[in-house]
């Protein structure tokens, strides 16, 4: 008599194969959506499986990664990296770290990345869609917006998709995304350590809203921890510069947005950088940059949304997901050349 345990067999990808009348190898392309394989065929595949009760293996799917790591990838398809460059916006400018890593990533699984930019000559949202559907393109990097709080119609239903940041407001796509506040955090936390007090805050309103107020509130917390108050308040308005450092000399500025700019107007103002006053980033997006903050580690967050992006696609899962899942990557602190340090004297005994 057999146990109960050998009277139920596992359903395998042969048991789909002759429910639906092809040969295994393509249900196993089907059910691991390889762009060789119809959307009708990979429907059609995936809803024998869920009524077959089909279960992956999870020790058969361990061995078949193992293996494919072992082996160069063949061509799998090609993601597209979705841009919309809006003069004077420029994705290249702050984004190309990220493109780099993805396309490292991308490669490691036999996908190649193609541009496509939303602007460009007789290019829209519906003549987009249909070329990546004609070209078998199903996974999209969606480039961070030129603008905050964007909407971006599309039909999503028919893609895998994950953005960067939070400049796409609607709809809410998975994210990858630099640790924004506790970035800020690290940088004060380096700023004090190296024996800076007074710690000032420059930012704009418009990047503010792009970080979801992350820099500000990461400004804002670590002040109120160690003093109990805000003795430097932030600063807004860049025109205001001289009258605001004037009236609180600090020894050092964070800058949340355009660190090149904002460089540039506070020498314009006549202050030497380090000697007069020190300027920190906490949101390099280059780690060749030589400004004294955080690198937010941008190689590995192209890297991480290639890797969400191409399980994604494995899995089928296409649309605006249910639940919004954010990766967030921590920075990391480069000393630069824009402070000096300083060293508390040491405490008597």
């Amino acid at each position: 008599m057999s146990s109960p345990s050998e009277s139920i067999r596992r359903i395998t990808i042969r048991d789909i194969a002759v429910q639906c009348g092809v040969h295994f190898t393509t249900v196993s392309r089907a059910l691991g959506n390889h762009p060789s394989i119809s959307e009708k065929t990979r429907r059609r595949v995936r809803d024998a499986a869920k009524k077959l009760g089909y279960v992956p293996d999870p020790m058969m799917g361990a061995l078949m990664a193992y293996r494919s790591r072992l082996r160069p990838q063949s061509f799998q398809g090609t993601l597209a990296w979705l841009t919309n460059n809006e003069p004077p916006f420029n994705w290249k400018t702050y984004f190309m770290e990220y493109y780099e890593g993805a396309e490292a990533c991308a490669k490691r699984y036999g996908f190649n990345i193609e541009v496509f930019d939303l602007q460009a000559p007789g290019m829209n949202a519906r003549r987009l869609a249909g070329i990546l559907r004609s070209r078998g393109i199903t996974g999209i990097l969606v480039v961070p917006r030129p603008r905050p709080n964007t909407e971006l119609r599309f039909p999503w239903e028919n893609f895998s998709a994950v953005t960067f940041g939070y400049s796409l407001a609607k709809p809410c796509l998975h994210t990858v995304v630099s640790t924004q506040f506790r970035g800020q955090g690290l940088a004060m936390r380096e700023l004090k350590a190296a024996g800076f007090e007074r710690i000032g805050f420059i930012f704009s309103p418009e990047h503010n809203e792009r970080a979801s107020h992350n820099y500000l509130a990461g400004y804002l917390v670590e002040e109120y921890l160690r003093a109990g108050e805000i003795p430097i308040p932030p600063l807004a308005d860049m025109r205001q510069f001289r009258t605001w450092y004037d009236q609180y000399r600090p020894e050092v500025i964070i800058a949340s947005n355009d660190a090149e700019e904002n460089l540039r107007r506070i020498r314009a103002a006549g202050l030497r950088v380090p000697q007069d006053v020190g300027f920190v980033s906490p949101l390099s997006s280059s780690r060749d940059a030589v400004l004294s903050g955080v690198y937010e580690n941008s190689i590995r967050i192209g890297e991480a949304a290639a890797n969400l992006l191409v399980s994604m696609i494995r899995r089928g899962e296409t649309g605006v997901p249910d639940t919004p899942q954010q990766i967030l990557i921590p920075g990391i602190w480069k000393a630069g050349t824009t402070i000096q340090v300083r060293h508390r004297p040491r405490p008597q005994r």
